[in-house]
């Protein structure tokens, strides 16, 4: 079970950051409720939210372990129920990477979307 809560945390910071650099596209758009409403249902389907992703063939999911979807909400429920333990590391491994990768593109995005403000109103 600890390692569930590591894990759900650890998917919360990276949930954390795709939707804070979804929210960067407002500062160059008006309306980001296409864009948010495809996004969040992109990452509810890809972390296996919607549908378990042991029912997808074991290419697809194998696929997946190496994205930042798999570790928001699949791996920490599989945890929860004492499957997948010797994962782990791979697990700690893959989630850090991306987390750091994402940290760097929601820096630069932050500053090229800075550059590109446009101010709406009176």
């Amino acid at each position: 079970i600890l390692y569930s809560a590591l894990f759900t945390l650890l998917g919360l910071f990276t949930m954390m950051q795709l939707h804070y650099m979804i929210a960067l596209i407002s500062f160059k758009t008006i309306d980001i409720a296409g864009p948010y409403f495809f996004f969040n249902s992109f990452i509810e389907f890809m972390s296996g939210s919607f549908i378990p992703l042991m029912l997808l063939p074991k290419v697809i999911e194998k696929a997946l372990a190496y994205t930042p979807f798999y570790y928001i909400f699949y791996f920490p429920a599989t945890l929860y129920l004492e499957q997948g333990l010797e994962k782990i590391p791979f697990a700690l491994i893959v989630i850090f990477c991306w987390n750091l990768l994402l940290l760097g593109m929601r820096r630069i995005m932050y500053k090229r979307m800075l550059a590109l403000y446009e101010g709406v109103g009176s």
